[in-house]
């Protein structure tokens, strides 16, 4: 009997899914460390399930788990709000979040505001550099709200997951 699609993917995310309380919420560090982890599980997942698919009928068939498990890692760890640039998957060949190569440097909280900033420094290729995540805290937990890249010396933002789905021609 052949596997249902997205199958091998919901099994693969299945550690960092059923483990939310490896995160503490009121830690805004443990907030963005755990995002980082559970992004990565996700994008890994994805490429290993877009590789496995390549020969089906319908090789885009494992996008609906994908995204359907990068919402859920959005509901967990993001702020709920509407996003100008809604909420796009991440298909990179290199994950764009990896905790092997994304290390928190600095953490402000403005208790007044309940605003807080998680500075980390990534030394990944591509997207090196520091990285600026802004949480707010509602009902005594931490959700992250934006990310910031340091360029030239000034923030720009960046969405949260903008990449792409993959096209044939990636290579991947």
């Amino acid at each position: 009997m052949p596997v249902p699609v997205g199958y091998e993917f919901w099994e693969e995310t299945k550690t960092v899914r059923e483990n939310p309380t490896e995160c503490d919420f009121k830690d805004p560090g443990s907030v963005v460390t755990a995002f980082i982890a559970a992004m990565n599980a996700r994008e890994t997942a994805a490429r290993r399930q877009r590789r496995a698919n390549r020969r089906r009928s319908d090789p885009s068939a494992y996008q609906g788990p994908v995204l359907a498990e990068m919402n859920r890692i959005f509901a967990t760890y993001r702020t709920v709000k509407d996003r100008k640039h809604g909420r796009k998957g991440s298909f990179q060949r290199l994950p764009e979040y990896d905790p092997a190569q994304e290390s928190i440097a600095d953490i402000t909280i403005d208790h007044d505001r309940r605003r807080a900033r998680v500075i980390t420094k990534r030394q990944a290729v591509p997207g090196s550099g520091m990285c600026r995540y802004t949480l707010y805290q509602k009902h005594g937990k931490w959700f992250i709200d934006h990310l910031e890249f340091e360029v030239d010396g000034k923030w720009r933002s960046h969405v949260l997951s903008t990449d792409r789905l993959p096209t044939d021609c990636d290579g991947l």
